[in-house]
C-alpha cells in the first residue's frame, strides 16, 4: 500500500509533471492533425530522464526492503515496512547506495515513460477523430490510449526489469554466492 501510494504519487506524477512542463507549447490546437510530431521526441525523452530518479528511488527502497528479510537476523537492519526502510536508508547506508549499479533501472525508468507517453500521444492524436465527428465519448478513448501505451511501456521494459532483478540483486543465493550471503564482504 505504501509502495503503491509512493510510486504514484511521486514516481508517475513526477513523470507527469516533468512531460507537461516540457511538452506545453509543442501540441498543434485541438482539432488538427499534428504533421511535427516528431518535434515532441526529444521533450517526452527529456521528461523521462529527469524524472527517471524517483523510480529508480522507490524501486531500490523496494528491492531493499524485501531483500533485507532474507538475510540472516545478524545481518537484517530490521525494516518494519517500506515507509522505514525509505526513511533509514540514506542515513544509514548513504544516499549512493539507492543509485548504486542500477544502470538496467534507469534504462526501465527512462524507457519506460518514455514509450508509454509516445504512444498516448500518438494514439490520441489518431483517434481525437471520433469524439470530434461523432458523438463517442471521450474517456473510454483516453483510457484506452492510456492503456495500450502503458501496455507498450512494459513490453518494452520487461528486460530492462529482468535484467536488473538478474544484476542489481541483493537477494543471497544459494550455493553461487562466493561471500556466504553476507552482503558487508560483497560491497568492499
Amino acid at each position: 500500500m505504501q509502495l503503491g501510494v509512493a510510486t504514484g504519487a511521486l514516481s508517475i506524477a513526477s513523470q507527469v509533471a516533468a512531460l507537461r512542463q516540457l511538452n506545453s507549447g509543442w501540441s498543434a490546437n485541438f482539432g488538427g492533425f499534428e504533421y511535427s510530431y516528431y518535434r515532441k521526441l526529444a521533450t517526452i525523452f527529456a521528461a523521462a530522464v529527469v524524472s527517471s530518479p524517483t523510480g529508480v528511488l522507490l524501486d531500490m527502497t523496494s528491492r531493499a526492503y524485501y531483500s533485507d528479510k532474507t538475510f540472516p537476523k545478524e545481518l537484517q537492519k530490521g525494516y518494519k515496512n517500506w515507509l522505514d526502510a525509505f526513511k533509514r536508508i540514506p542515513f544509514e547506508e548513504g544516499p549512493y547506495y539507492l543509485f548504486k549499479n542500477t544502470f538496467p533501472l534507469y534504462v526501465k525508468h527512462i524507457f519506460g515513460p518514455f514509450t508509454a507517453f509516445f504512444c498516448f500521444d500518438f494514439m490520441i492524436d489518431k483517434v481525437s477523430v471520433l469524439w470530434r465527428t461523432t458523438n463517442m465519448p471521450v474517456l473510454p478513448l483516453v483510457l484506452s490510449c492510456a492503456l495500450f501505451g502503458t501496455y507498450l511501456g512494459a513490453v518494452f521494459t520487461y528486460p530492462f526489469a529482468v535484467t536488473a532483478r538478474e544484476m542489481v540483486h541483493l537477494w543471497p543465493k544459494k550455493g553461487g554466492d562466493p561471500f556466504g550471503g553476507n552482503y558487508r564482504k560483497a560491497a568492499v
